[in-house]
């Protein structure tokens, strides 16, 4: 037998009350396990409904969302196109003005290098006139009157003093072909009488 204290007094147990106790507590101690599995799947239950619950309602809320959204699209869908189209006909005109200023700076760099072109070749023209009138004048002064006169003559009419000049050199040349042919004459008819 056990002594147990029992509110100050003592208590006598018989040798199966020990059993008797240890079987109550175990079978105590397995419908709280029972309690506790019932009252756990009872706050499971109850937190599954509402998390459905929330879920449902959720997936309401995304079909009405959907929906709304399916309406604000088919609205501005005609509105999107007409932007786009905006856009597209605005990329090309800017396009179309970078292109045009490209061709505008090249056509102005070539007006420019034309201009440059004809500067230098005025500025040539000017320097080969200045050398022919330089050479003119150092001409004036080393040469005579006549040799000025026929520089001054062959250099303000070349064509036409080529020309004069060529066809005095033709009557030259007939001349001489002509004095030539006669002393040749003259020398056979020498030779003949020498025979």
């Amino acid at each position: 037998m056990f002594n147990r204290p029992f509110f100050g007094g003592q208590v006598f147990l018989k040798y199966y009350h020990v059993e008797q106790l240890n079987s109550a507590v175990s079978e105590f101690a397995r419908r709280v396990a029972t309690c506790q599995k019932c009252v756990r799947a009872l706050t499971a239950r109850r937190r599954y409904a509402t998390m459905k619950q929330a879920a449902v309602k959720c997936e309401q809320d995304m079909r009405q969302l959907n929906d709304i959204l399916t309406e604000l699209t088919q609205s501005l869908t005609p509105q999107q196109q007409q932007h786009s189209d905006e856009d597209a006909k605005r990329h090309e005109d800017e396009r179309r003005r970078a292109k045009e200023e490209e061709e505008w700076r090249k056509a102005e760099k070539d007006k420019a290098e034309e201009e440059k072109r004809k500067a230098e070749e005025k500025r040539k023209l000017e320097e080969q006139k200045k050398a022919e009138r330089e050479e003119n004048k150092s001409a004036v002064r080393s040469c005579s009157t006549v040799q000025l006169f026929d520089q001054l003559i062959i250099r303000s009419i070349k064509p036409a003093i080529s020309i004069l000049l060529f066809i005095q050199l033709l009557a030259m040349f007939s001349k001489l072909f002509k004095l030539t042919f006669r002393f040749s004459l003259k020398l056979t008819n020498f030779r003949w009488n020498l025979i």
